[in-house]
């Protein structure tokens, strides 16, 4: 006879289910299951994969998601985008194939695979749990028994005894075998409680994997510190993204998360990871005092927690020891190599490394202004420290942006490789001066291995860099190797799921490969994550080009105008777009504009060489993009080896020459 049963007492829990493919979705037990197997997924997206699959072959707006999913929050449409992406990520779709969620763009989504519906009867815990004593009317057994009420329940169940032998006798081998089922039961039971316990610690432990470090709050603060607390979060993720037992989102992914009011559960739903470090610091003249919480964003459980409070020169040991204990909170298996990387300082001037926040605070805003001025606080730093290798490779980041963007690269790009070379000298091990240096031998020293061979080590260093797999696909881009790109911008989005730059450099990508449906696709996601980043709006723009739809791209790149960041850059869509379309007049008044910026601030010859080649003028078009070679803009060369427009100088001797400078012909 079986002492472990199921307890005939209590019926067993039903729930309506729903099955396609290989999962199974059951609402009331709040489960997914793969072939049997449990699939992780926050509350909302739960909640919101359970919506689709109701409304089965029905679009569900935007609206009514929100209203059922958050009927009692005002959130954003970004919201519901994220949840998305981490339900088709869960389901096993591809950014290729949508099989199961089908996205109507500007009304909402509907799920398209078929579902069978049912009720499926499922054991809950307490009935896999039970333990039932044979010969007792018990219909569980605690394990939890105190020492006085196992010594009443004993006393109870022990016949009197004044009783004659032979009843003793009688008794006696029954009462054995009472007492053994009841030391076995007890037995099991522990057994079992411990089992599950230790079961429970360990998945805990080992579905929190994804990571991130929202800016601290600066609280009562002398001056204005915001430099202190996106800092402390960006020098947290520079440690932590050395694990590889876990995947820390990067710096631009939680900037957007500096107010006090922020809620660290919601952002951490929204970023679709399993736990939060949320913190606060508070500066006063030299002392320092922070505050952290690591929270579990499913149910806000706090897995650890702690105050420090130090001198500010001390505020490296505290940076360390916070690395350390929330690798220990999350039970994490470290290499004595991780655990040094862990502790390692970058610097040991505490005034250096004050300077250093302020210019990865500067750096972080992209605007010219904001480049120029983190260059001076990185020199400062250097100053201090000369062999700070930190600041070296955030001088070589500014450098490659302002080439890319605000001033003539041969001025710059000098600056961007003697810098990201002294970072590589100074710390062979750190991932971002590898990286920088990359970036500067493809533009400056057109040497496409070596630059190839240093991403690759960045990304040895640290696979969880997302700035690195995205450098490494705009290479691979460049060279024309669109589906190893692909693979690697889709590593940066698995690390960065929110990034708007990721996925508007597939949409790039798409359109250099001539898949320009994908690339309009690619880009409509853009911006229903991001409304306002018109950067992507290029790819779909040139792709309408590309399709022989000039009349769509002009509109496109018109909106794309909107933003005065972009008017330099859309300008040579718009330019090209007239001339497709026969507007010669219109086309040669947008060269004009060009030209005559370029009298007075940095404007590439490029987009004046496209033009011209979208007239029909080779002559100049040729003419153009050897200024542009003067100017060492390789940032847009690259486009000479992949972008269909210029097959039609292919042949010509002076495009030849060109291309053999840029070592892309022998």
């Amino acid at each position: 006879m079986s002492q472990r049963t199921l307890n005939p007492t209590k019926p067993q829990p039903t729930g309506e289910s729903y099955v396609f493919g290989p999962f199974c979705l059951n609402p009331s037990e709040r489960t997914l299951l793969r072939d049997g197997e449990p699939i992780s997924l926050t509350p909302k997206a739960f909640e919101i994969l359970t919506v689709l699959v109701r409304n089965n072959g029905h679009l569900v707006g935007k609206d009514r998601l929100m209203q059922e999913v958050w009927p009692d929050a005002f959130v954003e449409e970004a919201n519901i985008t994220q949840h998305v992406s981490m339900l088709r990520k869960a389901l096993g779709e591809t950014t290729d194939e949508h099989r199961y969620i089908e996205t109507v763009p500007r009304e909402g989504y509907r799920f398209i695979e078929s579902v069978k519906r049912g009720n499926i009867g499922i054991a809950a815990p307490w009935q896999r749990a039970s333990v039932v004593p044979i010969g007792h009317g018990l219909e569980t057994h605690d394990a939890r028994i105190k020492p006085d009420e196992d010594k009443q329940a004993k006393t109870q169940q022990i016949p009197p005894v004044r009783q004659s032998s032979k009843a003793m006798q009688k008794w006696r081998p029954g009462a054995r075998v009472l007492a053994a089922l009841i030391l076995l039961g007890m037995a099991v039971a522990l057994s079992y409680f411990w089992i599950a316990r230790r079961r429970t610690q360990t998945e805990t432990a080992t579905a929190t994997r994804t990571i991130a470090v929202l800016p601290f709050k600066s609280i009562g603060s002398e001056g204005d510190d915001e430099y202190v607390e996106l800092g402390m979060a960006d020098a947290l993720i520079t440690r932590l993204s050395n694990l590889r037992g876990i995947v820390v989102r990067p710096t631009s992914s939680v900037s957007k998360y500096t107010k006090l009011q922020q809620d660290a559960i919601t952002s951490g739903r929204e970023l679709g990871v399993e736990a939060v470090l949320d913190g606060s610091v508070q500066k006063i003249g030299d002392r320092l005092r922070v505050t952290v919480r690591l929270i579990r964003s499913s149910d806000g459980a706090s897995l650890w927690a702690e105050t420090f409070d130090d001198k500010w020169t001390d505020v490296f040991s505290v940076q360390s020891s916070i690395a350390q204990k929330m690798a220990g909170a999350l039970a994490l298996q470290l290499t004595g190599e991780e655990r040094r990387l862990l502790s390692k300082r970058y610097t040991d001037n505490a005034e250096a490394y004050q300077l250093y926040l302020k210019g990865r605070y500067s750096s972080n805003k992209w605007t010219a202004g904001g480049l120029r001025k983190a260059i001076e606080y990185f020199n400062q730093a250097i100053t201090l420290d000369p062999d700070y290798a930190l600041a070296y490779a955030g001088l070589a980041d500014c450098y490659f942006v302002l080439s890319a963007f605000y001033m003539p690269p041969k001025d710059v790009l000098p600056k961007l490789k003697e810098m990201a070379t002294k970072a590589v000298m100074l710390d062979q091990s750190l991932a971002e001066a590898h990286s920088s240096l990359s970036v500067a031998m493809a533009y400056y020293d057109l040497d496409w291995s070596g630059a190839e061979k240093e991403i690759r080590r960045a990304i040895e260093l640290n696979p969880n860099n997302a700035q690195a797999h995205l450098n490494y696909g705009d290479l691979l881009s460049n060279l024309g190797r669109f589906d190893e790109a692909k693979s690697e911008f889709e590593k940066a989005q698995e690390l960065d799921l929110t990034s708007s730059l990721t996925i508007g450099a597939l949409a790039y990508n798409s359109l250099r490969s001539g898949d320009y449906e994908r690339a309009i696709k690619e880009t409509e996601k853009v911006l229903e994550l991001e409304p306002d980043y018109k950067w992507a709006l290029g790819a779909a723009g040139f792709a309408y080009l590309y399709k022989g739809e000039p009349e769509k791209a002009l509109a496109v790149f018109q909106k794309q105008m909107e933003s005065a960041d972009l008017r330099k850059l859309a300008l040579e869509g718009v330019g090209r777009s007239y001339a497709a379309m026969g507007e010669r007049a219109q086309a040669l008044k947008i060269i004009d504009e060009l030209k005559e910026t370029a009298k007075h601030e940095y404007v590439p010859s490029f987009p004046i060489a496209t033009i011209y080649l979208q007239l029909g003028d080779k002559n100049k078009a040729i003419e153009y993009l050897e200024k542009t070679y003067e100017e060492r803009n390789t940032f847009l060369l690259f486009l000479l080896k992949t972008d269909k427009q210029f097959d039609v100088l292919r042949s010509d001797p002076r495009f030849m020459k060109l291309m053999h400078q840029l070592h892309f012909a022998n």
